[in-house]
């Protein structure tokens, strides 16, 4: 293979492994060997850049309001069970609202990880897209990936400032 090849399956590989395919199905998608396909997850810090990804923003507050929907369903059972501490209910009441708000606070801010966010989904949106659209070549998605990557770096060099 070219330089120019390797350099798109590996923009490829990078894609399909970031929108959560397993190694294996990715190396057989993209024409690669399991072997090449985890040297390059190793060399490139994939699994710490899709680590980073499930800790981003929109994972934070979802896990949140998870975590008050079983709070609120917590209550309501113990209401319903009619033998109730309204001291109790009330003070897991205050938390729901307070995981909610703080939620909402998490999910509304523009942080590293939102972008990270806003990132990933238009790299998935593009290689769905490429499927139909001409213009959207291996060169064009390797070429737009690079530069997402750049800058996530150039924003990691930023946080210590």
């Amino acid at each position: 293979m070219t330089k120019k090849e390797i350099s798109e399956k590996k923009a490829m590989a990078y894609r399909l492994f970031m929108n959560g395919g397993a190694q294996a199905d990715v190396a057989k998608e993209v024409g690669i060997s399991a072997a090449t396909l985890s040297k390059w997850v190793k060399e490139g810090n994939w699994e710490e850049r899709l680590n980073d990804e499930k800790t981003s923003s929109v994972e934070l507050a979802n896990s949140m309001m998870l975590a008050a929907k079983k709070m609120t369903d917590i209550i309501i059972k113990e209401i319903e069970g009619g033998s109730y501490n309204i001291e109790n209910i009330t003070k897991c009441s205050d938390n729901v609202v307070k995981i909610m708000a703080a939620a909402e606070r998490v999910a509304n801010t523009v942080t590293k990880a939102k972008v990270i966010d806003v990132l990933t989904s238009l790299d998935k949106w593009l290689y769905i897209r490429s499927k139909t659209d001409k213009n959207l070549t291996p060169q064009v998605l390797s070429t737009i990936n690079y530069y997402h990557q750049e800058y996530v770096k150039y924003l990691n060099s930023k946080e210590g400032e």
